[in-house]
C-alpha cells in the first residue's frame, strides 16, 4: 500500500472513530431515566390513589415521580411555580374507572380539583394526561379522560396546554418503562430547568426559569 492509501485509511479509521463518540453522547444514556427514577425519596413517590401538590423554590432541586405505573392515569400540572401530581387507579371494582362516571368523580376528579384549587393557574401552566390505551382517540373520548380535560379547564387552562400522553399498558418496568418523574434542576448561572418525562429516556417538557421562577421564555 502507497504512504498515502495508508494515510487515507487511518484519516478514514479516525472519522469513523470520531463519529461514533460524537453519537454515543449525543444519545440519551439507555438506562438515565430509570437511574434518575432510583434516587426519588420514597415519600416523592406518589402511590396509585395519591394526589400531591409541590412547590418549588429557586435555591432548591427537588424531584418527584408516581410508583410504576402499568395501567393507571396519571395528571401532572406543573409550571415554575411548582406541580400537581395524580396517580389514578385503572380499575374500580369491576369496571375501568375511565369509563365509569361515578368512578371518575370519586376516584379522579374529587382529589385533583382540590389540589388544582392550590394552582395560581397561568398561561404557561401545561397539564399532561397519560393514559392507557392501543386507541388514543378512544381514550380521549372516555368520560375520564373528558372529565379531567374540564377539570383543568374549570380553572382557566387552555385547552392548547392540555397533552395527551398515551402509552402501552404491561407488566413490563425494566428500564425507563412505568416510570414518570418531575425534576427541578437548579443551574450554574442561576435559575432552574423544570423537566417531565413520561416513560422515555428524554423529556416531553423542558424549560428553563429564572430566579424568581418565570419563564425565560414563553411557549
Amino acid at each position: 500500500m502507497s504512504t498515502r492509501g495508508l494515510l487515507n485509511s487511518i484519516l478514514g479509521a479516525l472519522l469513523l472513530v470520531l463519529l461514533v463518540a460524537v453519537q454515543v453522547q449525543s444519545a440519551p444514556a439507555e438506562h438515565a431515566l430509570e437511574e434518575l427514577y432510583g434516587t426519588i425519596k420514597g415519600n416523592n413517590l406518589v402511590k396509585t390513589g395519591g394526589t400531591v401538590h409541590v412547590s418549588f423554590d429557586s435555591k432548591t432541586a427537588a424531584l418527584y415521580g408516581t410508583s410504576e405505573i402499568y395501567g393507571c392515569t396519571v395528571v401532572v400540572v406543573l409550571d415554575g411555580q411548582g406541580a400537581v401530581i395524580g396517580h389514578y387507579p385503572q380499575e374500580y371494582g369491576s369496571e375501568m374507572t375511565m369509563d365509569n362516571a361515578e368512578a371518575t368523580q370519586k376516584k379522579i376528579i374529587t382529589p385533583l380539583e382540590a389540589a388544582l384549587d392550590l394552582i395560581d393557574f397561568t398561561t404557561q401552566t401545561q397539564a399532561y394526561i397519560v393514559h392507557s390505551s392501543d386507541k388514543p382517540f378512544k381514550t380521549k373520548q372516555s368520560i375520564g379522560y373528558k372529565a379531567i380535560v374540564q377539570a383543568l379547564t374549570d380553572n382557566d387552562m387552555s385547552e392548547t396546554n392540555i397533552h395527551s400522553m398515551p402509552y402501552a399498558a404491561g407488566y413490563s418496568i425494566v428500564g425507563h418503562r412505568g416510570k414518570v418523574v418531575v425534576q427541578w434542576e437548579l443551574k450554574e448561572d442561576g435559575g432552574a430547568r423544570l423537566k417531565l418525562y413520561v416513560q422515555d429516556e428524554l423529556p416531553v417538557y423542558l424549560r428553563d426559569f429564572d430566579e424568581d421562577r418565570n419563564p425565560c421564555t414563553e411557549i
